[in-house]
């Protein structure tokens, strides 16, 4: 299969740009490999980059299957379900649109199993339909099918291994740069008041091109360095990533100064301007990654971007009543 701009679209984050971005596949029932009345069907949503991988992996293990897209608004499989986006109606629509009990002799649908919290096989059951959650990866549904529909341990595991979160990473850092050249206008706008915003806006124009440098940075070394965090929340790790990160520029800026003394002074500041921007830039970054792991359930998420958000207006404070820096 051939990957089209649809689908790395999908890895710059379009949808996260704006929900009505969301790249969408063809809905319907799809067979493939020669698949009869008696193959077994599949079920994934119309989220492009996850259904092209279905059927991508479909035809590397050539499956004799059938594919049931059901309509999910766009999104992936997880945030989905989440969110609402699909769930026991979307699969039950699906299966009436498409005459499902007509093309097949059997009553199983092969679901994927990050769908469960919205999926009931209970009320799937009532409508006369087995549901079967197979294994978190698509790569594993060959061994799975062969298994009689029986599960591992190892396939119902997530695995967030470095590609994936390097994937992810892509599509978040994209999408933060998308919005702070987006928010550049509106802050050029408030700097017509003068005073404070005009000068905060002098220091975002100056070194827009250095922050956004900063969020590609910070979040890929986030990405690599996950496995090793104490923790999964993403505020934490945002704040552990932007100590480390700020002690790094200190120590870089003294050498700097000390090799270089007629042209580079040393503040000795830990939270100067830099330091703020630093830490800040961390911990924004940190919990939108924190929230794009599958190790956060929606509380957490929540309670890491209002620590998040409270702590960068702190920050922002400190900006403010102590220009010369602190510490």
């Amino acid at each position: 299969m051939q990957k089209g701009w649809r689908y790395y679209a999908c890895l710059m984050g379009a949808q996260l740009m704006w929900p009505k971005l969301a790249i969408k596949s063809e809905q319907g029932f799809f067979s493939f490999n020669e698949a009869d009345s008696e193959s077994p069907v599949l079920v994934t949503t119309d989220y492009y980059l996850t259904s092209f991988r279905v059927r991508e992996a479909i035809e590397e293990q050539g499956l004799r299957c059938h594919l049931l897209v059901v309509d999910g608004r766009g999104i992936n499989v997880w945030c989905g379900s989440r969110g609402g986006h699909v769930n026991t109606d979307s699969v039950l629509d699906a299966i009436e649109q498409t005459g499902l009990a007509e093309l097949v002799t059997h009553r199983n649908i092969i679901l994927p199993q990050l769908i469960a919290s919205s999926v009931s096989k209970a009320v799937l059951a009532d409508n006369g339909w087995k549901a079967i959650f197979g294994p978190v990866e698509i790569s594993n549904v060959g061994d799975f099918i062969d298994n009689g529909f029986e599960k591992t341990r190892e396939n119902s595991n997530v695995y967030f291994d470095l590609n994936a979160r390097l994937e992810n990473n892509i599509a978040h850092i994209v999408f933060e740069t998308v919005m702070f050249l987006a928010m550049t206008p509106f802050f050029w706008l408030l700097a017509g008041f003068d005073g404070l915003l005009s000068s905060w806006f002098g220091y975002w124009w100056s070194n827009l091109l250095y922050i956004i440098i900063g969020a590609w940075t910070l979040g890929t070394f986030m990405a690599i360095v996950d496995p090793m965090m104490p923790t999964t929340s993403g505020y934490v790790r945002g704040l552990l990533t932007g100590v480390l990160a700020l002690i790094v520029w200190k120590v870089l800026l003294l050498w700097l100064s000390i090799m270089s003394p007629l042209t580079y002074v040393y503040e000795p500041a830990w939270l100067d301007t830099s330091g703020l921007t630093i830490l800040g830039l961390s911990l924004f970054v940190g919990f939108n990654w924190g929230g794009a792991t599958p190790y956060m359930g929606e509380d957490q998420m929540i309670r890491d971007i209002l620590a998040g958000l409270g702590t960068l207006v702190v920050l922002f404070a400190l900006g403010v009543y102590f220009p010369l820096g602190v510490f």
